[in-house]
């Protein structure tokens, strides 16, 4: 219930590090549930699947991740009977079946993704780990819909060290504009990249770039 998240939110807040990060795995798993359960609910043409109510449960389950305890890096020593998370693991998946709820709702909506409960805590998540999140949408800058969900992100107050990220970075933005092959980012460059299905079409690339660029300016 929501009065239970906010609970759970305020705990997170007092007391983040005695959490342990697998607690987003189960959140994670809260979110898949609510889409299977809308995947499989009757609905006719037009007629939006989620009630008010349940909109705000999965947006208060989304406001979590950013007050879970920081993940460790990939070189970091573990703790005894600690599992290893990366950033990736919680980016990836909630990234994508945000976009995916989101795209089951009716665009009059008052839930739309023009008005998404989801985007701001998002993005307070995608800020804990800029330099992952950044690499993260730079690999799937030729995909329409997850280069429309970056620039809302970084135009956001709360995507301002992801816009940090982005400028510093600059220059491997003009290498992908201008279809430059370069050095890898070693294992961060393949982590982000895990997934990706690539466009056969280079104009995207090209032009998302350079949209992008007019946006960090």
């Amino acid at each position: 219930s929501i009065p239970l998240l906010g609970a759970l939110e305020y705990l997170l807040e007092l007391l983040s590090e005695w959490f342990s990060p697998t607690l987003g795995e189960k959140l994670l798993e809260h979110i898949k549930y609510w889409l299977e359960l809308d995947a499989n609910a009757p609905v006719a043409p037009g007629q939006f699947k989620k009630s008010p109510k349940d909109v705000k449960l999965i947006a208060a389950i989304v406001n979590l991740f950013h007050l879970l305890p920081k993940l460790r890096d990939g070189k970091a020593e573990l703790k005894p009977n600690e599992k290893r998370l990366l950033p990736y693991d919680f980016i990836s998946p909630l990234v994508r079946d945000i976009m995916a709820i989101e795209s089951t709702m009716p665009p009059e909506s008052v839930y739309s993704e023009v008005n998404s409960l989801y985007i701001v805590p998002l993005t307070k998540f995608l800020a804990k780990y800029p330099k992952e999140s950044v690499e993260f949408f730079l690999a799937r800058i030729d995909q329409p819909d997850y280069f429309a969900r970056f620039i809302r992100i970084i135009q956001l107050p709360e995507g301002n060290e992801l816009l940090k990220t982005l400028c510093a970075n600059s220059s491997k933005l003009m290498k992908i504009i201008f279809n430059v092959a370069g050095e890898s980012d070693d294992e961060l460059d393949e982590l982000a990249t895990q997934g990706v299905e690539t466009n056969s079409d280079d104009k995207f690339s090209y032009y998302n770039g350079l949209k992008l660029l007019s946006t960090m300016a």
